[in-house]
């Protein structure tokens, strides 16, 4: 999850719905409420910690940070020199976790189609618009930002760091992780939580409400996500002056002729064909489980 979400497009809370922790990490989250300050308020240590479900979220908070660290520059550098295969290899891990939450949960009322086609609408709709350019960016704007991007986060297909790239707070993000600024990483977590948890809850209440719906929505937003993610993207100028540059998606073909680069076909269709692999494995080991 924590390198998914360093990559503009890919969302963690994809990466939680293909390894099938979704539901145990909203229900985490949601377990930190009044009840359970007041056992750690109260020195009940052990039975708030079971409340919270504390192994669980220590176990997947450290693999987030820590790849988030570790591998921020990294990723940085396969953005900047092997883009088109890093957004194929994640096509087709999306692909691939579409076709098996259909298939784990096929569409037999009419309002589960609704949901999905409202969910692909709003990804795609989403991946057309074009970033804000924002050069001077502050604490409170982290904050807010935070708030925004971490309940992305959450969000099967929706990118935090590609919510972050629209704002313009992306580039701000990378090189207060990258360069370790305490004051943006604080302000900027402080407002996820407090944005996490009011989301967090409002999810998992649709999800207990409605899962059938709920998980149609979320296969909506994945299969839209890959509009976001299409590895052939060229540059485009905006007639904007407010705004970036920001990329269209392109044909193999036309992408070679825009950017002058190899489009690197053949290494782009293996990676997606591995994503796919990858999710059938995971499926498998979850079904076994």
């Amino acid at each position: 999850m924590g390198i998914a979400d360093v990559i503009p497009g890919v969302s963690g809370g994809t990466i939680a719905f293909i390894t099938g922790i979704y539901p145990q990490l909203l229900l985490a989250v949601n377990s930190i409420n009044m009840g359970a300050l007041k056992l750690l308020f109260g020195l009940e240590i052990q039975k708030f910690w079971i409340q919270i479900h504390g192994s669980f979220l220590l176990t997947l908070g450290l693999g987030l940070l820590l790849s988030l660290f570790v591998f921020a520059n990294f990723i940085e550098f396969l953005l900047q020199n092997y883009s088109v295969q890093l957004w194929a290899l994640f096509f087709g891990l999306i692909l691939g976790s579409v076709i098996i939450l259909i298939r784990r949960n096929p569409f037999i009322k009419l309002m589960q189609v609704f949901w999905f086609l409202f969910g692909v609408s709003f990804a795609v709709a989403v991946s057309t618009l074009p970033s804000i350019q924002n050069d001077d960016v502050g604490v409170i704007q982290m904050f807010f930002a935070g708030s925004v991007a971490l309940c992305a986060m959450i969000l099967p297909g929706i990118s935090g760091s590609f919510i972050l790239l629209l704002l313009g707070f992306y580039s701000t993000f990378i090189d207060a992780v990258a360069n370790v600024r305490v004051d943006i990483l604080f302000a900027f977590f402080a407002g996820g939580v407090i944005g996490l948890m009011m989301f967090s809850r409002f999810l998992y209440w649709v999800l207990k409400q409605a899962e059938d719906l709920f998980l149609s929505c979320m296969c909506g937003f994945l299969l839209g996500s890959l509009s976001i993610i299409w590895p052939w993207q060229a540059p485009k100028i905006s007639e904007d002056t407010t705004t970036n540059i920001w990329l269209e998606k392109a044909t193999p073909n036309e992408y070679a002729v825009l950017t002058g680069n190899d489009p690197q076909v053949l290494w782009c269709l293996s990676l997606a064909c591995i994503g796919v692999v990858i999710v059938i494995l995971l499926n498998k080991i979850d079904l076994n489980k």
